[in-house]
């Protein structure tokens, strides 16, 4: 997934603040180096470690190594891991990484104690990772449910379902609930229409047309049901909701609309 201009920025400022022999090394490990001027230039003038680092960026950036620049972020990360304080650059970088499709997660553990008395100190350690989970990152199974909603002619229900998913990474939960409601509803009704000439409006009808035409059987229908309940819940007021429940609810939603236009093709 490609990464903005925002956020690279932002991994060439964390690398900037090694110094050049560690920087040479975390470019390499990275395998962006090529793209790093080296600490003199031609004339054998020093050249500056964020200038080193902004070079090694964009070039990075202009060849879409993506996985190289998501490990030198992770390497910047950790090199403040043990800090009690988080520095403000860390924090802009997570944000511009969720914005652009990745999750960057801060894991707390204890370290092994020195011997048997000694007490075990808390030891931080950060991972970047796609938005949603290994298994099913939110990248792939977004995408293609937002293609299969055009493909199919749900063009309201795929702008809904668009900003639902802005709005996750954003970190705007309950909008982000609020706008999977609007594309589930959409969707469901539009299901009803199209296949068996319904005329009704309203989600929760459409789910018991679907389920009176076989469209789904029994288990189905109770889980599309449940959902559809659940869906009414902790949006679009905020506090309501937090992250792991809205990631959660996307999951969830995104595997019923695919169950669904799958049946209905």
């Amino acid at each position: 997934m490609p990464l903005s201009q925002r956020t690279c920025g932002l991994i060439a400022e964390a690398a900037s603040a090694y110094g050049h022999a560690a920087l040479s090394t975390e470019l390499m490990k990275a395998e962006i180096a090529e793209g790093d001027p080296g600490q003199t230039d031609s004339q054998g003038r020093s050249i500056a470690r964020d200038k080193r680092a902004a070079a090694a960026v964009k070039w990075a950036h202009a060849r879409r190594k993506w996985d190289g620049l998501i490990n030198l972020a992770e390497a910047a990360l950790n090199q403040y891991a043990a800090e009690v304080a988080i520095p403000a650059w860390a924090v802009a970088l997570t944000d511009a990484l969720r914005a652009d499709g990745f999750d960057a997660v801060s894991i707390q553990s204890d370290a092994p104690p020195p011997d048997t008395w000694g007490v075990s100190p808390a030891r931080r350690t950060w991972s970047i990772r796609p938005l949603g989970d290994n298994d099913a990152p939110f990248a792939t199974s977004t995408s293609a449910l937002g293609v299969k909603l055009k493909t199919r002619g749900l063009i309201v229900a795929a702008h809904h379902f668009e900003q639902a998913f802005a709005s996750l990474k954003a970190g705007r939960w309950e909008a982000s609930n609020g706008q999977l409601r609007a594309a589930f509803e959409n969707t469901l009704v539009e299901i009803a229409v199209q296949k068996y000439d319904w005329s009704g409006s309203k989600g929760g009808q459409a789910i018991d047309v679907l389920r009176g035409k076989r469209l789904l059987d029994e288990h189905e229908y109770d889980y599309v049901r449940g959902l559809w309940g659940m869906s009414h819940t902790n949006g679009p007021h905020p506090g309501m909701s937090n992250k792991l429940e809205a990631e959660l609810r996307m999951h969830a939603v995104i595997g019923a609309l695919r169950l669904l236009l799958d049946r209905s093709d």
